[in-house]
Order: C-alpha cells, then structure tokens, then sequence
C-alpha cells in the first residue's frame, strides 16, 4: 500500500471518530490503534505532513467553489444555422461573447441568457437538462429539447442583452 493511500485510511479511520476536525495530537491513538505500532516522531512527521497537504487541497477547494457560486449569467451563444451553442457562464457576456468572436469564423448569436446569482450551479443544471445534445465540453447540438427551448426563447425575446 502507498504512503498516501496508508496515511488516507489511518486519517479517515481517525476523523470518522473525530468529526474530521483533526489535528495531529487528536489523531495519536488512532494512528497507534490504526497501525498496531507506537506514535514515534517519525509517525508524527508523516503523518502531520499528509493533514497540511489534505488540509491545503480542503481550503483549494473551498476558495474554488466560493470563486465560482458568484453572480453573472449563464449564457447559449452559438448558431441556429449552424445548429450548435455553447452554454457556460459569465458575468460580463459583451465581453465574452467578443473574445469567442475571434476565434470563430461564423458570427456567434446570443440565443439567450439567464440572469442568476449562483453561476456554477445554474450552469451545472443546463448542462445536465441537455446532456444528451452535447457535443464536447460545453458545446451542444441544437436539437429536440434544446432546439424547442431555445426557440421559445427567441419567440419571446429572452435573448435581447445587446
């Protein structure tokens, strides 16, 4: 077994009981109970080790995740004609829409956009209600749902930013 994988099961082992607030002190008996062998100074430095690099990816990931639940819009943007769109999100679409413009030699139309505090979340719901369209990435085909939604859409004029 791997050093990672070794100190992963002695810590998850440890935080079950301890409510996975650890700290190296609270997980002594655990890694001694754990792994059958007296807490040595050596045990503590690996094992202090793995709780800073664990510890490090948990607040990595958190700062992530409060980064990405911010305000914007989740936007279709793409061609009827062409019959695809790409559904991502952002919180300034002019801009956007102008950066992917250069790089496309067909002229990219917002189809629409939604107006949302929570751009991760609502960008992760578009993408699973029309899942079986997608292309790669956020790129999808416009057909059956996807094509009556954003055609609806355009009926309407939900798609008047500019």
């Amino acid at each position: 077994m791997g050093s990672q994988t070794y100190w992963h099961n002695v810590l998850k082992h440890a935080g079950h009981r301890y409510g996975k607030k650890l700290s190296i002190m609270d997980v002594v008996p655990e890694v001694e109970k754990f792994t059958g062998e007296p807490y040595t100074g050596d045990t503590r430095k690996r094992a202090k080790k793995y709780l800073d690099v664990q510890m490090k990816r948990r607040i990595a990931a958190k700062k992530e995740m409060e980064r990405e639940t911010e305000a914007g819009v989740i936007y279709f943007v793409g061609s009827m004609e062409h019959g695809w769109c790409k559904i991502g999100k952002t919180v300034n679409l002019r801009r956007r829409v102008a950066t992917m413009q250069t790089g496309c030699p067909f002229t990219i139309d917002v189809l629409h956009y939604i107006k949302t505090d929570d751009t991760l979340k609502a960008e992760r719901v578009q993408h699973r209600k029309f899942n079986k369209h997608r292309i790669r990435g956020e790129w999808f085909n416009i057909e059956g749902n996807l094509k009556d939604y954003l055609t609806l859409r355009i009926i309407k004029g939900d798609c008047a930013y500019f």
